[in-house]
């Protein structure tokens, strides 16, 4: 009767493992989604800010009488480098968030597998022993 509890206690254990490993896996995948939800507002805020500026700074180019061309051409300028580097650091920041939620799924496919696996031949044990719950 002892290698029967003894199998009990590991098909315990090893259910409490899958549980915590699927919550584990919950609120990591959350997080990660929460992360991408701030990216996707900040890229919102940035570039409503960068609409408001060059509005506000075409207004005010408008208004001088001594400004030319060549102001205009140097604030598009200016605001296309800031658009083009807030690009950049975007699309690596989205990479690299893309890169750890399919890191966590295999890691959590991985672990789900093993601990399945483990559950099933404690099973399999169980029933061989005519215990079958």
């Amino acid at each position: 009767m002892g290698k029967l509890d003894s199998n009990e206690d590991k098909l315990s254990n090893s259910k409490r493992d899958l549980e915590k490993l699927e919550d584990d896996y919950h609120h990591k995948t959350m997080a990660i989604s929460n992360k991408f939800f701030e990216l996707e507002d900040k890229r919102t805020e940035f570039e409503t800010m960068l609409q408001e500026t060059y509005e506000a700074t075409s207004y005010n180019l408008r208004q001088d009488e001594n400004i030319n061309e060549e102001s205009f051409m140097t604030m598009n300028h200016i605001i296309d480098a800031f658009q083009s580097d807030f690009d950049t650091e975007y699309t690596k920041e989205k990479r690299r968030l893309t890169a750890l939620e399919e890191e966590t799924n295999q890691k959590y496919s991985k672990k789900r597998q093993l601990l399945e696996e483990k559950i099933d031949h404690l099973m399999s044990e169980r029933r061989d022993y005519g215990n079958p719950w």
